[in-house]
């Protein structure tokens, strides 16, 4: 995923992200966006990679698929 940090005037900050790796359609993406930050911390990544991403996506298929 790609991000964009910007702070307005008052302080606030402002996250934009975008998907480098889409997740399958119907997929929910919190789940894969879960999955992906344990992954990030088991590996102590600053940030989530798009590797994080497709390894998330392929748990959460293979979880949908035990259910």
């Amino acid at each position: 995923e790609r991000l964009v940090f910007l702070e307005d005037p008052n302080g606030v900050l402002i996250t934009l992200t975008a998907w480098a790796v889409e997740p399958p359609a119907g997929m929910p993406r919190a789940l894969v966006l879960q999955r992906a930050a344990m992954l990030r911390d088991q590996g102590d990544s600053p940030f989530i990679e798009d590797a994080h991403i497709e390894q998330a996506i392929k748990d959460v298929e293979a979880a949908f698929r035990e259910n």
